[in-house]
């Protein structure tokens, strides 16, 4: 028994079709995608109607929507290049329209060795095709007209292929792991995006990039040479700051003036102010150097006087008392003159 989706497909695989205009899926790698839209042109001038992928999104949805193509196809045209080669959802669709029983035409627009393709594939006859050599659209008509007609779908249908992990995919699902990536990981990881800036996988490299660097456990040296490569990672956004709340008041609502109530009586005390302590000001300093200079003085008077009777010292006795008078007096003299200025409160 087939299942609803399983009768369905097969019954679209089985409807009649224009004459003359048959339907081919091209199965093709993204990295050749400007050498497929110029190959579906050129097969639309030759009355055939080609089916291929042009989101290139992925997911669940995208792989059905190829799968159908492939199961309503009058031949799988598989576009052969190096890129095609290391395609893994390339090898899952020519192995499925291998299954269904698809005719195929590899389109060759590189040179590959045989020895990288299935046999399906390798054994057939290959058409060259140049977007540029007109020639090309010669072998490519003789190579379609000479396709064997497509057979009805089998019943039941084969089991139709998961969805392929590509090789973008494997770096997303190691850079979002939750285990630790050591420094040789993220070197390797950093290595294989960097390949792929300024290629088709140009955006989602950049936005794998994006995630390496926010990963707590990137190293400074990686994190550095992503910021080179794509520049700092964005700011935080700043929470929004709550509005105040407003309250939604009538157009012809009396105007309420605020009654203001009386003040207390009697007023409370004023509090009474603290002294504080004066910082010292330069006067204290200056009479402090004059009260030692004076200090100094007397001193000097005294010492001199007592030692004038000493033979052995009277000289300098003599020199000192006149050295500690002329300090008094010149102590007197600023205090004075100056005198200290009383400070303003």
């Amino acid at each position: 028994m087939l299942d609803a989706g399983a009768a369905a497909r097969l019954s679209r695989g089985r409807q009649a079709r224009m004459p003359n205009t048959p339907r081919v899926f091209l199965s093709y790698a993204r990295e050749d995608r400007a050498l497929v839209d110029a190959l579906a042109r050129d097969l639309r001038h030759l009355k055939c109607e080609p089916i291929f992928d042009e989101q290139l999104t992925g997911g669940q949805a995208w792989w059905d929507r190829l799968l159908d193509g492939i199961e309503q196809s009058d031949a799988l045209l598989p576009v052969l290049s190096t890129s095609y080669v290391d395609s893994n959802p390339c090898r899952v669709e020519a192995a499925y329209a291998h299954a269904l029983g698809k005719p195929i035409l590899p389109i060759a627009v590189e040179t590959v060795s045989t020895g990288l393709l299935a046999n399906y594939l390798a054994e057939v006859q290959w058409v060259n095709y140049d977007p540029e050599a007109r020639e090309a659209l010669v072998d490519l008509v003789l190579g379609i007209q000479n396709l064997p007609a497509c057979p009805p779908l089998p019943s039941p249908l084969p089991d139709r292929p998961a969805v392929p992990i590509s090789y973008m995919t494997n770096l997303k699902q190691q850079i979002e792991s939750t285990e630790d990536l050591t420094r040789a990981e993220q070197l390797v990881l950093l290595d294989q995006l960097k390949e792929k800036l300024g290629g088709p996988d140009d955006a989602i490299a950049r936005s794998l990039l994006r995630g390496l660097q926010g990963r707590s456990d990137v190293t400074v040296r990686v994190a550095n040479e992503i910021t080179e490569l794509i520049g700092a990672p964005p700011a935080p956004e700043a929470a929004p700051q709550s509005l105040p709340s407003t309250q939604w008041v009538p157009r012809d609502a009396p105007t309420v003036t605020p009654v203001t109530p009386p003040p207390s009586w009697p007023p409370p005390p004023s509090p009474v102010p603290m002294p504080r302590s004066e910082p010292w000001t330069t006067g204290v300093f200056i009479g402090l150097i004059l009260a030692s200079l004076f200090a100094a003085g007397i001193f000097g008077i005294v010492f001199g006087a007592v030692n004038r009777k000493d033979e052995g010292k009277r000289q300098q006795a003599t020199a000192l008392m006149w050295i500690g008078i002329a300090v008094l007096i010149l102590v007197i003299v600023v205090g004075v003159a100056g005198g200290f200025e009383p400070r303003s409160k």
